[in-house]
Parts: structure tokens; C-alpha cells; sequence
């Protein structure tokens, strides 16, 4: 007899809601003041992140799953570091996922995050700063040798020296023009000579990213180290996938619809500023938010 059904491995991607509070009312507060924003991943499934919780009993979690269903955003799972959790997520129809306290990451508490269509409206001269509420739970993308066996793009991995730097002590700094300039081993690169097309995905895993060509609508780059893209961004760029805070983006032609460094992310609904969109930026972590600021060529 034919099976009527298989089981293989799937990859998808999920957000994870990092909750802060137990309380409903706040919790509402927070959906409505977003939801316009959420409502772009209506297609994706949410995971409730309540490591940063201690009493699993004073979590209203039916509240919460119809919150986001009144939405068409469907809560999937719980995730919190202490196993004895999994009878929250059991007795809601939930998937448990065991989550590692040391991974933990705190995000700025605030009474509302700030508007990003007010901050849109009213360009200032120092980066752009955005609260980040959604956290990345992709466990698995695209790698790059899956890419290299689909024909996604043509990339080369540049040559890299394992002992470039050892002759060279951590904490050793160099002055240059006045500046200090830490010296810090170089990650592998990859590189990414052709466009990379709506729909396609492509994984720079324990490396930099470049990418030569446009990154289209629909399309993602990302890296676990920095991403670089000497054309258009329209797509979607994610850099320090791991979760290296350091980790930057460099945009030839700002127009991107989502960016994210160290898995917190910033989702465009309008245009930035004129002194950002379709400029030169890099982006950057400041204080667990997304800084967007035009490099200055002069």
C-alpha cells in the first residue's frame, strides 16, 4: 500500500513576541498601537517568547491567542527556558520550544514604542532610531551551499587567513587621522555577483555578505556576520543572524522592507526621510535599536 502521507524536514520562518508584561490590558495596548505594522506577517506564525516572565499561573494566554486571532495572526507556540512551562503550552493547544536563559535578550522598556509613521513625517539630522518589538525565530534559512546546489546566484567565497591577525593582541588599536581604530579578525566573505530575485533567499552563514546586484520586493539577504549591498535594497536584509550586535548593513540605494540586525527588526511602512530613502546608509545598533544614518562620502 502507497503511503498516503511523508515526513520530511521544514524550514519556515516565525516571529517571536518577547513579552515583558503579563498584564492583558497593556498587552492590547501594545497590539493596537502596531498592528498595521503586524499585519504584513499575517502569513507567518507567531511564537510567544515569555522567558523574561517568572509565573507561567498569571499569564493569560487565551486572552492573548484571541487578541492576535481577532487579527488573522495565529500564535503557534510558547517558548520560555524553565521546562515545567510546557503545561502552559500544553493545556492551550501550544508547541513548547526550551529556550536557553543565557540567550535572553532585552529590549528597551518603554511606556508605547514611538510612532514610525511620526518619525517618518519629521526628518532630523542625527540617525534614525527605531524601537524593535519583533525578534527573528528562523532557526534554519537558506544556506549558501543550498543556494550553490539550487543555481540561486553565482558567489564566491573570498580567500581568508585563518592567522591574518595572530600576530595582532585583542585589544591592540591603531591611530589613524586622530581616531582610534580597533583591529578585529576579518569574518570569510561571501559575494554575491548577480541580483538577487523576488522570492529567493540567500544565507551568508558565519560570514560577511556582499551582493552586487539589486535585492528585489520579496527578496531576502542575510548574514550572520555584515551585510554590504552595492545597489538598491528593496527587499529585505538581516545581518548578525547569530546575533552579533555588532554587525552592520550598507546600503548603496536605501528602499528596503524590512531590516534587522542581531534579530531586531524595523519594517518600513512609508518612505524615510529624503535625506535617507534611495541614499547611501548604514545601519547599526545603538542601544538594542536600529540607528539608520547616510554615509557621507565627503
Amino acid at each position: 500500500m502507497k503511503p498516503a502521507f511523508g515526513v520530511k524536514s521544514a524550514r519556515i520562518d516565525a516571529l517571536a513576541i518577547l513579552l515583558h508584561s503579563d498584564n492583558a490590558g497593556n498587552i492590547r495596548e501594545t497590539l493596537q498601537f502596531n498592528i498595521d505594522k503586524y499585519l504584513k506577517f499575517k502569513s507567518l506564525p507567531f511564537i510567544l517568547d515569555a522567558g523574561h516572565l517568572d509565573n507561567g499561573d498569571n499569564l493569560p494566554l487565551t486572552d492573548i491567542m484571541a487578541m492576535f486571532a481577532v487579527h488573522g495572526l495565529s500564535i503557534v507556540g510558547l517558548r520560555h527556558h524553565l521546562p515545567h512551562w510546557a503545561k502552559y503550552a500544553e493545556a492551550h493547544g501550544l508547541a513548547f520550544i526550551a529556550g536557553n536563559k543565557a540567550d535572553l535578550q532585552e529590549l528597551p522598556q518603554t511606556e508605547m514604542p514611538n510612532d514610525p509613521i511620526q518619525a517618518a513625517e519629521n526628518p532630523i539630522a542625527q540617525p534614525e532610531i527605531d524601537d524593535g518589538i519583533l525578534m527573528n525565530d528562523n532557526a534554519a534559512i537558506k544556506t549558501v551551499e543550498m543556494a550553490k546546489m539550487a543555481d540561486l546566484v553565482e558567489m564566491v567565497a573570498e580567500e581568508h587567513s585563518e592567522n591574518a591577525f595572530d600576530a595582532i593582541d585583542d585589544t591592540t588599536e591603531d591611530i589613524i587621522s586622530d581616531e582610534r581604530v580597533s583591529l578585529m579578525p576579518a569574518k570569510p566573505t561571501i559575494v554575491v555577483s548577480t541580483p538577487v530575485r523576488t522570492g529567493q533567499q540567500v544565507y551568508a552563514e558565519q560570514a560577511d555578505l556582499i551582493v552586487l546586484g539589486i535585492v528585489s520586493p520579496g527578496a531576502e539577504v542575510i548574514a550572520d556576520g555584515n551585510i554590504h549591498i552595492y545597489a538598491p535594497l528593496r527587499g529585505r536584509a538581516i545581518a548578525g543572524a547569530s546575533g552579533d550586535t555588532k554587525a552592520r548593513i550598507f546600503v548603496q540605494s536605501m528602499q528596503a522592507e524590512l531590516v534587522s540586525i542581531a534579530g531586531i527588526y524595523r519594517v518600513f511602512d512609508q518612505k524615510l526621510p529624503p535625506h535617507l530613502h534611495r541614499q547611501a546608509v548604514q545601519i547599526e545598533l545603538q542601544d538594542d535599536r536600529l540607528a539608520i544614518g547616510a554615509i557621507n562620502a565627503e
